[in-house]
Protein backbone atom coordinates (compact mmCIF):
# COMPACT_ATOMS: atom_id res chain seq x y z
CA UNK A 1 0.00 0.00 0.00
CA UNK A 2 2.84 2.68 0.41
CA UNK A 3 3.97 1.56 -2.51
CA UNK A 4 0.87 1.96 -4.57
CA UNK A 5 -0.41 4.97 -2.76
CA UNK A 6 -4.45 4.08 -2.70
CA UNK A 7 -6.42 7.34 -2.17
CA UNK A 8 -9.76 5.09 -1.34
CA UNK A 9 -10.13 2.07 1.22
CA UNK A 10 -13.29 -0.25 1.48
CA UNK A 11 -12.50 -2.65 4.28
CA UNK A 12 -14.53 -4.67 6.66
CA UNK A 13 -14.19 -3.09 10.45
CA UNK A 14 -12.55 -6.20 11.88
CA UNK A 15 -9.74 -5.90 8.82
CA UNK A 16 -9.46 -2.46 9.71
CA UNK A 17 -9.05 -3.16 13.32
CA UNK A 18 -6.25 -5.48 12.52
CA UNK A 19 -4.56 -2.81 10.05
CA UNK A 20 -4.48 -0.14 12.74
CA UNK A 21 -2.64 -2.88 15.48
CA UNK A 22 -0.10 -4.19 12.52
CA UNK A 23 0.64 -0.55 12.10
CA UNK A 24 0.73 1.10 15.42
CA UNK A 25 2.58 -2.31 16.91
CA UNK A 26 5.17 -2.52 14.72
CA UNK A 27 5.74 1.40 14.21
CA UNK A 28 5.52 1.44 10.40
CA UNK A 29 5.03 4.35 8.64
CA UNK A 30 1.28 5.71 7.61
CA UNK A 31 -0.19 5.62 4.42
CA UNK A 32 -0.46 9.15 4.17
CA UNK A 33 -1.85 9.51 0.44
CA UNK A 34 -5.09 7.35 2.03
CA UNK A 35 -7.94 10.10 1.34
CA UNK A 36 -11.36 8.09 2.50
CA UNK A 37 -11.94 5.21 3.93
CA UNK A 38 -15.50 3.64 3.95
CA UNK A 39 -16.12 0.34 6.21
CA UNK A 40 -18.49 -2.04 5.53
CA UNK A 41 -19.39 -5.66 5.51
CA UNK A 42 -19.88 -5.76 9.23
CA UNK A 43 -21.30 -3.47 12.17
CA UNK A 44 -19.30 -0.50 12.40
CA UNK A 45 -18.79 0.26 16.12
CA UNK A 46 -17.05 3.47 17.34
CA UNK A 47 -13.88 2.21 18.73
CA UNK A 48 -13.08 1.58 14.86
CA UNK A 49 -14.45 4.20 13.32
CA UNK A 50 -12.27 6.55 15.82
CA UNK A 51 -8.65 4.25 15.25
CA UNK A 52 -9.30 4.89 11.47
CA UNK A 53 -9.65 8.88 11.78
CA UNK A 54 -6.53 8.79 13.97
CA UNK A 55 -4.69 6.79 11.64
CA UNK A 56 -5.39 8.57 8.09
CA UNK A 57 -6.70 11.92 9.78
CA UNK A 58 -9.37 11.91 6.82
CA UNK A 59 -13.17 11.59 5.80
CA UNK A 60 -14.34 8.02 7.44
CA UNK A 61 -17.89 6.36 5.93
CA UNK A 62 -20.10 3.89 6.95
CA UNK A 63 -21.95 1.81 3.90
CA UNK A 64 -24.04 -1.27 4.01
CA UNK A 65 -24.50 -3.44 1.14
CA UNK A 66 -25.02 -7.37 -0.15
CA UNK A 67 -23.35 -9.56 -2.83
CA UNK A 68 -26.93 -9.38 -4.88
CA UNK A 69 -27.76 -5.54 -4.90
CA UNK A 70 -24.15 -4.13 -3.83
CA UNK A 71 -24.66 -1.23 -2.00
CA UNK A 72 -28.26 -0.61 -0.09
CA UNK A 73 -27.63 2.35 2.36
CA UNK A 74 -24.52 4.73 2.78
CA UNK A 75 -23.86 7.01 5.55
CA UNK A 76 -23.79 10.83 4.70
CA UNK A 77 -22.21 13.80 6.82
CA UNK A 78 -24.67 13.84 9.83
CA UNK A 79 -23.98 10.31 9.79
CA UNK A 80 -27.23 8.87 8.98
CA UNK A 81 -27.55 5.53 6.25
CA UNK A 82 -29.54 6.84 3.61
CA UNK A 83 -30.96 4.20 1.41
CA UNK A 84 -29.46 4.22 -2.53
CA UNK A 85 -32.43 5.21 -4.43
CA UNK A 86 -31.63 4.81 -8.05
CA UNK A 87 -30.37 1.16 -7.05
CA UNK A 88 -32.92 -0.79 -4.53
CA UNK A 89 -35.73 -0.33 -3.21
CA UNK A 90 -35.92 -1.12 0.67
CA UNK A 91 -38.90 -2.35 2.73
CA UNK A 92 -39.19 -3.48 6.41
CA UNK A 93 -41.29 -6.49 6.72
CA UNK A 94 -42.80 -7.41 10.48
CA UNK A 95 -45.69 -10.56 11.16
CA UNK A 96 -46.13 -10.46 7.20
CA UNK A 97 -46.79 -6.55 7.08
CA UNK A 98 -44.75 -3.31 6.04
CA UNK A 99 -43.57 -1.40 9.19
CA UNK A 100 -41.88 1.91 9.70
CA UNK A 101 -40.56 3.12 12.77
CA UNK A 102 -40.06 -0.58 13.69
CA UNK A 103 -37.19 -3.49 13.73
CA UNK A 104 -37.99 -6.37 11.40
CA UNK A 105 -36.55 -8.24 8.28
CA UNK A 106 -35.12 -6.06 5.35
CA UNK A 107 -36.25 -6.31 2.42
CA UNK A 108 -34.84 -5.44 -1.26
CA UNK A 109 -35.66 -4.55 -4.82
CA UNK A 110 -32.98 -4.90 -7.09
CA UNK A 111 -33.40 -1.64 -9.49
CA UNK A 112 -30.48 -2.06 -11.84
CA UNK A 113 -29.98 -5.77 -12.12
CA UNK A 114 -31.78 -6.39 -15.47
CA UNK A 115 -30.06 -9.89 -15.92
CA UNK A 116 -31.99 -11.72 -12.69
CA UNK A 117 -33.76 -8.67 -10.39
CA UNK A 118 -34.36 -9.55 -7.05
CA UNK A 119 -37.79 -8.71 -6.16
CA UNK A 120 -39.21 -8.52 -2.37
CA UNK A 121 -35.95 -10.24 -1.32
CA UNK A 122 -35.62 -10.74 1.89
CA UNK A 123 -31.62 -10.60 2.69
CA UNK A 124 -31.66 -11.84 5.87
CA UNK A 125 -30.86 -9.45 8.09
CA UNK A 126 -32.73 -7.11 10.63
CA UNK A 127 -33.16 -3.17 10.35
CA UNK A 128 -35.29 0.23 11.06
CA UNK A 129 -36.59 2.27 8.36
CA UNK A 130 -37.57 6.33 9.45
CA UNK A 131 -38.23 9.08 7.23
CA UNK A 132 -36.98 12.16 8.96
CA UNK A 133 -35.78 15.86 7.72
CA UNK A 134 -32.09 15.13 7.67
CA UNK A 135 -29.56 18.18 7.87
CA UNK A 136 -27.73 17.05 4.74
CA UNK A 137 -30.30 17.80 2.48
CA UNK A 138 -30.88 13.75 1.09
CA UNK A 139 -34.62 13.03 1.20
CA UNK A 140 -34.26 9.06 0.86
CA UNK A 141 -35.42 7.08 3.51
CA UNK A 142 -32.67 6.02 6.38
CA UNK A 143 -31.70 2.61 7.56
CA UNK A 144 -31.13 1.99 11.58
CA UNK A 145 -30.12 -0.61 13.66
CA UNK A 146 -28.58 -2.89 10.80
CA UNK A 147 -27.06 -6.14 12.08
CA UNK A 148 -26.96 -9.66 10.00
CA UNK A 149 -28.71 -12.47 10.21
CA UNK A 150 -32.44 -12.46 11.71
CA UNK A 151 -32.08 -15.26 13.82
CA UNK A 152 -29.53 -14.38 15.89
CA UNK A 153 -31.64 -12.62 18.48
CA UNK A 154 -31.06 -12.69 22.21
CA UNK A 155 -33.84 -14.64 23.53
CA UNK A 156 -34.66 -15.11 27.01
CA UNK A 157 -36.97 -17.73 29.24
CA UNK A 158 -40.12 -16.48 28.12
CA UNK A 159 -38.75 -16.60 24.73
CA UNK A 160 -38.95 -12.74 23.82
CA UNK A 161 -36.51 -12.26 21.42
CA UNK A 162 -34.24 -8.52 21.74
CA UNK A 163 -32.05 -7.12 19.27
CA UNK A 164 -28.36 -8.10 20.06
CA UNK A 165 -27.58 -4.36 18.37
CA UNK A 166 -27.56 -3.11 22.12
CA UNK A 167 -24.75 -5.23 22.50
CA UNK A 168 -22.81 -2.98 20.13
CA UNK A 169 -23.78 -0.11 22.33
CA UNK A 170 -22.69 -1.52 25.95
CA UNK A 171 -19.23 -2.26 24.44
CA UNK A 172 -19.04 1.37 23.12
CA UNK A 173 -19.76 2.51 27.04
CA UNK A 174 -16.88 0.25 28.01
CA UNK A 175 -14.68 1.48 25.56
CA UNK A 176 -15.68 5.71 26.68
CA UNK A 177 -15.02 4.49 30.16
CA UNK A 178 -12.23 2.63 29.88
CA UNK A 179 -10.18 5.30 27.17
CA UNK A 180 -10.67 2.24 24.45
CA UNK A 181 -9.33 -0.90 25.91
CA UNK A 182 -11.24 -3.43 24.22
CA UNK A 183 -9.97 -4.08 21.25
CA UNK A 184 -11.97 -6.83 19.94
CA UNK A 185 -15.13 -8.56 21.32
CA UNK A 186 -17.62 -11.27 21.15
CA UNK A 187 -20.84 -12.49 22.79
CA UNK A 188 -21.77 -15.68 22.54
CA UNK A 189 -25.64 -16.90 24.02
CA UNK A 190 -25.00 -20.44 25.54
CA UNK A 191 -28.16 -20.31 26.99
CA UNK A 192 -31.17 -18.66 27.93
CA UNK A 193 -29.49 -17.53 30.94
CA UNK A 194 -26.00 -17.77 30.27
CA UNK A 195 -23.46 -16.11 28.04
CA UNK A 196 -19.96 -16.00 27.33
CA UNK A 197 -17.99 -12.79 26.58
CA UNK A 198 -14.82 -13.46 24.42
CA UNK A 199 -12.54 -10.31 24.51
CA UNK A 200 -9.20 -8.95 23.56
CA UNK A 201 -8.16 -5.71 25.58
CA UNK A 202 -5.44 -3.29 25.45
CA UNK A 203 -2.55 -3.59 27.42
CA UNK A 204 -4.19 -1.86 30.54
CA UNK A 205 -3.58 -1.14 34.33
CA UNK A 206 -6.98 -1.35 34.84
CA UNK A 207 -8.44 -4.71 37.06
CA UNK A 208 -10.21 -7.58 34.83
CA UNK A 209 -13.55 -7.41 37.38
CA UNK A 210 -13.32 -3.76 37.11
CA UNK A 211 -14.19 -4.05 33.67
CA UNK A 212 -16.21 -7.07 33.99
CA UNK A 213 -18.58 -5.13 36.23
CA UNK A 214 -19.21 -2.46 34.33
CA UNK A 215 -20.07 -4.85 31.16
CA UNK A 216 -22.50 -6.91 33.34
CA UNK A 217 -24.15 -3.83 35.04
CA UNK A 218 -25.09 -2.53 32.05
CA UNK A 219 -25.94 -5.77 30.46
CA UNK A 220 -28.42 -5.85 32.95
CA UNK A 221 -29.54 -2.36 32.57
CA UNK A 222 -30.12 -3.05 28.94
CA UNK A 223 -31.22 -6.62 28.74
CA UNK A 224 -33.40 -6.76 32.36
CA UNK A 225 -33.62 -10.43 32.89
CA UNK A 226 -31.45 -12.39 34.95
CA UNK A 227 -28.32 -14.74 33.61
CA UNK A 228 -24.65 -15.37 34.21
CA UNK A 229 -21.05 -14.49 32.34
CA UNK A 230 -18.46 -15.87 32.03
CA UNK A 231 -15.11 -14.15 30.53
CA UNK A 232 -12.69 -15.39 28.34
CA UNK A 233 -9.25 -13.55 27.81
CA UNK A 234 -7.20 -13.40 24.61
CA UNK A 235 -3.66 -12.32 23.61
CA UNK A 236 -4.21 -11.49 20.05
CA UNK A 237 -7.09 -10.92 17.98
CA UNK A 238 -9.44 -14.30 18.02
CA UNK A 239 -10.89 -15.57 14.29
CA UNK A 240 -7.84 -13.95 12.72
CA UNK A 241 -7.39 -15.94 9.75
CA UNK A 242 -11.98 -17.08 9.41
CA UNK A 243 -12.72 -16.65 5.92
CA UNK A 244 -15.90 -15.22 7.39
CA UNK A 245 -17.23 -11.95 8.21
CA UNK A 246 -16.78 -11.15 12.44
CA UNK A 247 -19.93 -11.57 14.29
CA UNK A 248 -20.08 -9.71 17.56
CA UNK A 249 -22.52 -11.80 18.69
CA UNK A 250 -23.97 -15.88 18.41
CA UNK A 251 -26.70 -17.16 20.04
CA UNK A 252 -25.96 -21.61 20.04
CA UNK A 253 -29.90 -21.71 21.06
CA UNK A 254 -31.09 -21.34 17.48
CA UNK A 255 -27.97 -23.06 16.75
Amino acid sequence: MKEFKPVWLIIQPSIANLMYECLTSNNLPLITSISYVELTGEILDTTVRQKMKKLFDCHVANQYGANEVNSIAYECPCGNMHIMENNVYVEIIKDRRCVLNEMGEICITSLTNSAMPLIRYLIGDIGKLKRFHCECGNKAPILEHIYGRNSQWIINESNNKITPYIIVGVFNHINRVFNEVIIQYQVIQNSYTSFLIKLFLEDTDIPYNFIEYEIKRKLKEELNFTFNLEFKYYDDFFDKYGEEKHSFFFNLITQ
